[in-house]
């Protein structure tokens, strides 16, 4: 007897904007994740779909042309050829504000069109979810009024699903970003980054971030001032304010310690290069999946402002990093850090065992595989 042949259940993706956004990323390592039993067509509403390469040959994924435009404002003909453009399908996946108008079609013609369930998601990457207008306000709380599931990256995010856009608790769903942890590898070479060299007996202190004055890069200077002679500040990135970054450093004459340089193409291939990590601006919305790669690397972490990504260090580096603060504060944990060798090795892999245990890629896969799986076993979604 020949094997069954399963057919693969279909899913429908809608992204405002499906290139390099956090959300096509993320979305890229789901569909590879859920394996073959899914096939996926993507919409990128603004006909940018580069990331549909980085799909494994193995998935069935396919970029739909001719779909209705999502963006513009939601009249009634745009959305009914919106809602009968996602007929065929066995569930509809939207992503952010972008496919905002895709939802809200859903909610008012499902029915009349027999639509699949829809599962929206927002990671808040584009900033509109953490100040949303009142337009934005309501657009969600209508137009996620039949979604199966609205997924979030984090706590704020479904703080704010759960007040503001008054969804039912049973719909929103928290799954955080999954992360891969670095294998265990030789350390870079002393001269991995470009025109700068590690010298024997130089310690480094490093940070990779835009310039810009919400990442308080001078506060970090300032704190790192407080460090033996042997300890360097490396400083990967560019930006409006690197000016007054290099001011600081001027003032406190440690230009000899301080090194600017441009952000490299894969951090993690340098981040063996720093004995500790530091942050003092606050950690933006599409910050925090690069942030959970640097504490899984097993390097400790010094920070302030981290805000709800200060949950993910391990206990042992609870210690250094505090949700807000102030220069004393970090220039506490850094010297702190800085002291004892063995306190930072140990702290770094308390770090490592943590992402593992709590935010490992299987476990992300896992809860979006139930989560879709269980809207399609359940069908289109039926408002009593």
């Amino acid at each position: 007897m020949s094997a069954r042949h399963v057919v693969p259940k279909r899913i429908l993706h809608l992204h405002g904007n499906f290139d390099r956004t956090s959300a096509a990323r993320r979305s890229v390592d789901v569909i590879n994740g859920l394996g073959s039993g899914f096939g996926h067509a993507i919409v990128s509403g603004d006909n940018i779909g580069g990331g549909i390469d980085s799909v494994n040959d193995d998935i069935i994924a396919t970029r739909v042309v001719g779909f209705t435009r999502m963006g513009g404002a939601p009249t009634p003909g745009k959305l009914q050829r919106i809602a009968r453009d996602m007929r065929g399908y066995d569930l509809v996946c939207t992503y952010g504000s972008g496919a905002m108008n895709a939802a809200l079609a859903h909610t008012l013609f499902a029915d009349l069109h027999g639509l699949p369930p829809l599962i929206h998601h927002e990671d808040g990457a584009e900033g509109v979810p953490y100040m949303p207008s009142r337009r934005q306000v309501w657009l969600r709380r209508i137009g996620l009024g039949r979604a199966a599931g609205l997924v979030v990256v984090n706590e704020e995010l479904e703080e704010l699903a759960l007040t503001a856009w008054q969804q039912p608790i049973g719909r929103v769903k928290h799954i955080p970003d999954g992360i891969e942890p670095p294998k265990r590898r030789k350390p870079p070479k002393s001269d991995a980054l470009s025109r700068l060299l590690k010298r024997p007996g130089e310690l480094w202190v490093g940070n990779c971030s835009e310039f810009l004055p919400r990442n308080n890069l001078p506060m970090l200077v300032r704190a790192f001032a407080e460090l033996a002679d042997n300890w360097h500040l490396v400083l990967l990135g560019d930006g409006p304010d690197r000016a007054r970054v290099e001011e600081e450093v001027d003032r406190l004459g440690i230009n000899h310690r301080v090194h600017i340089r441009p952000a490299p193409e894969r951090l993690e291939a340098v981040l063996g290069l720093f004995e500790i990590y530091a942050l003092a601006g606050p950690v933006s919305s599409d910050y925090p999946p690069r942030l959970l790669s640097i504490i899984a690397s097993g390097v400790p972490l010094a920070g302030a402002a981290l805000g709800s990504s200060a949950d993910f260090v391990s206990p042992d580096n609870a210690a250094f990093v505090f949700p807000e603060g102030n220069v004393e504060e970090l220039a506490q944990s850094l010297v702190g850090l800085s002291f004892d060798e063995r306190l930072r090795k140990s702290v770094g892999e308390a770090n490592r065992a943590e992402i593992a245990g709590r935010l490992s890629r299987e476990r992300m896969i896992a809860s979006y595989k139930r989560l879709y799986s269980s809207a399609i076993d359940r069908g289109p979604t039926v408002v009593r």
